[in-house]
Parts: C-alpha cells; structure tokens; sequence
C-alpha cells in the first residue's frame, strides 16, 4: 500500500513527539550533581582527627571509648566541640558550586593559602588513610566555606559547618568540663547554703530525698544534674571563696568526694572553688538548688502520667467553650466543638505536655478560694475519670506568685506558675483571661 505524503508527514510528526516525550522523561544530571562531594562518615566510626594549621598539627583519637588529644597537648578532649564538628559529616556534603579551577597565590582569595587554610582529616578504625579529607578557608556571606579537596587545586563552596568549628587552640580542644562525672556516677549530692535548709539527694534504685517520703521530679532533678555535671569552666580567678553562699558535696559510687564552694550571685555570675582552683561561671548551674528540696518534690497535682491516657478535654470560661479530642491513632487533636475554631496543633501539645507536668509552687488553703473559677478545665481520661482543674485570680505568698488553682476533691488549693497556665490558656488559642 502507498502511503500518501500527508500520513508520511503525520507518522514523522508523531515520532518526533515520542522522541522529545521519552528524552524529556530521561533522569538529566545537575550542574551540582556533577560536582564532588565528600563522603558521609557515622560520628561512631570517626577514630581520629587531625587539624593541621601553620605547621602544627591537632590529633585528637580516641581510645577505649574516650575522646583525647594526643598533641601536641594530651589529656581528656572537648566532646562538646568534638561532635559539633564532625556531626555535620552524617550525609555527603556536596559542593555548592566550583568557584575557581586554579587560583593564583595559593588560593589567598578564599583563606585557602598556607598561612589562613586548615587541612581537615578524619579516619576511621582500622583505616590507613583519611576518610575525609579537604583544605578549610574563609566562611562566605551565605553559611559556607570555601574548601579544597584533597588532591585538587579547585575551590569549592560547600556547608561544612563554619570555620569556627575547626580553628580552636590547642588548649581549647582539651576538655572544658568543671566536673568530669556522668549522672549514673553519682551516689549522692548534699546541698548547705545560706539561704536554704541543708538537704540530700541519694541515688538508689531511683533517686529520692534524704528523709523524705514523697517521690523526686524525676524531669527537673535531672535538668538539675545535667546542668551542673555538663558545666564548662569559665575564667580563671584568683578570689577564693571564703564565705560560700553554697555548698555541695558529690559522692561518687566509687568514694570519691567533690566540694563545689559556690560564691553569693553578682550579675548572673558566680565563682566556683573547686580545692584551690577557682572558676567565674554562670549561677544557672545553682539556681535549681538553691530553690531547697521541695524544689526536686513531685509536687504535679494531676495523676497524669502520658498524653496516651487522655481521651477529651474541655476548656470552659465565661466566654469561651471549647472541647477538643485526641486522634488515638495518630495522637493528633481535633476540635469537637464550637466548628468555627481552629487551634494551632503546635501550641495543642505544649499544652497537653504542660497538664501533665503541671506542679504546685505552694499548697495553700481552700479558704482562700472566695470567687467562682476564671477557667474550668475538665479532662476525661480513657478509663472514663473526669480530672477538674479550676484556675481563680493571679495572687502571691510566701514570696511565691502565680495563680490561684485547685483540683476539683483535693484537700488544698495550690499556686501554679505563670508560665504554666498562660501555656494552658494558649493551647485554646486564647489570651487576655486574667
């Protein structure tokens, strides 16, 4: 059969369409994507590092599972600085952009000459040769580094972290912690200050206070600790302590004893003797212990214990009437009711986190409640039990201000926290109660 000209046109129209269709379709590689890159490295695997500027060289290895420099200094490392370093390396990092082949000067331009540059190697266990390695320079406007690959002369932009984590001194990649015990270390810490009642805290099974039946916050006791124990030192003063604002004594497991003689507060600082050394460091370190034992008492006041328990919770004012469910397979909250209200899911949380811990400052009197509840909010657990929280007027004792709350059965009232309720009223999109 002859085909005509018109249907030879239209068959090669129709295959010049397919052809462009299928190319389309073909996966094409970037511009970036045919850049280097430098290979990703697990912060575990990392064995060694050297930082090598000027002619010296940092190594820092680690051994038996500690981080240590070995020169030109030696002693315990810097985890800190350590891991804000290499954490970066999880992923590959791809170069940005190619921003010169060859420079002149050495690479002057970009902190890449022999004067400005540090060479960066990390290796691996058993390994032989460096599993990262590349020049470090200048940072540029946009959060990147120029750097140069090992083995080339071409300058890359890539986002390895920012110079400022490679350039410490020698002296400053040795450990900066003031205490070196962990929290699982400790058997005891015993408090004596000035403005507050001696008191201990002893490390069983669990941790609990000397003399004490009610249980320990387990969440702020070890916001405590952890801030204490991770505590870096500051400057070196020559001012001993000599009548100490407080003092605590750290017994480890092993019977060895530390005493921290902690100076009266000026200006969020204080100094911290430590035998005849003496550092200037901030007073947030102490500020939790010094508030006493009640301080790290359970004090919540609902017997919430995971969001997973709750099923409903109703919020209720003289304004406003909102009642909000939990999606008990995604854990997600809806709004049952009124229609028209949309929470942000974000500040639904913080107040479902917040419920759970809320805690007494101060148990006070039920005479004090006089006036009917600003805010009523019911939450209905999944066993069926309804808890009532009522919160009344802001009010202060005893040095202590916040508001006025009781739970519905409880034999006292108590004082919440500003921050907590106002975090409750938020989690309803509301402001301006009180």
């Amino acid at each position: 059969m002859k085909l005509l000209l018109k249907t030879k046109l239209l068959m090669f129209g129709a295959s010049l369409i397919l052809g462009l269709t299928i190319w389309d379709l073909a996966p094409r590689s970037t511009l970036r994507d045919s850049l280097p890159h430098i290979e990703a490295v697990g912060i575990k695997e990392i064995s060694r590092i050297e930082l090598t500027s000027m002619g010296t060289t940092i190594t820092l290895e680690k051994q038996s599972g500690e981080w240590v420099q070995v020169a030109p200094l030696s002693g315990l490392a810097d985890v800190s600085r350590i891991n804000s370093m290499i954490l970066n390396f999880r992923k590959p990092i791809a170069m940005d952009v190619l921003v010169e082949i060859d420079p002149s000067d050495g690479g002057k331009a970009y902190g890449l000459d022999s004067s400005n540059a540090v060479t960066v190697e990390f290796w691996t266990t058993d390994s032989d040769s460096p599993q990262v390695s590349f020049l470090l320079g200048n940072d540029t406007e946009l959060g990147a580094s120029f750097v140069r690959l090992s083995g080339s002369k071409s300058v890359y932009r890539a986002h390895v972290g920012g110079r400022r984590r490679f350039i410490h001194k020698a002296g400053e990649w040795l450990n900066q912690r003031v205490l070196q015990l962990e929290m699982s270390e400790l058997q005891s810490i015993s408090i004596e200050g000035v403005e507050v009642e001696s008191y201990t805290l002893l490390n069983g099974e669990q941790w609990i206070i000397e003399g004490s039946s009610i249980p320990t916050d387990t969440k702020r006791l070890s916001q405590a600790l952890q801030t204490l124990l991770l505590m870096r030192k500051g400057e070196q003063s020559t001012q001993s302590v000599v009548n100490p604002w407080m003092r605590l004594t750290l017994l480890s497991k092993s019977g060895e004893t530390q005493t921290l003689a902690v100076a009266k507060p000026v200006e969020r600082q204080t100094r911290l003797q430590i035998d005849d050394v003496v550092y200037t460091v901030p007073v947030l370190a102490f500020e939790r212990f010094a508030s006493g034992a009640r301080y790290f008492m359970d004090k919540r006041v609902l017997p919430i214990r995971s969001k997973d328990e709750l099923d409903l919770i109703h919020y209720k004012t003289d304004l406003n009437d909102i009642i909000i469910q939990q999606d008990l397979s995604n854990g997600f909250w809806k709004v049952l009711q009124p229609s028209n209200v949309d929470l942000e899911m974000r500040d639904v949380f913080f107040m479902v986190n917040t419920l759970a811990s809320l805690s007494s400052l101060l148990d006070v009197s039920l005479d004090l409640v006089t006036k009917e509840p600003k805010m009523t909010l019911e939450v209905r657990r999944l066993q069926g039990d309804v808890l009532r929280l009522m919160v009344f007027e802001k009010m202060e004792m005893d040095s202590v201000t916040g508001y006025l709350c009781q739970v519905e059965g409880s034999e006292s009232a108590f004082i919440a926290s500003i921050e907590d309720v106002e975090q409750i009223i938020n989690g309803f999109g509301q402001s301006g109660l009180f």
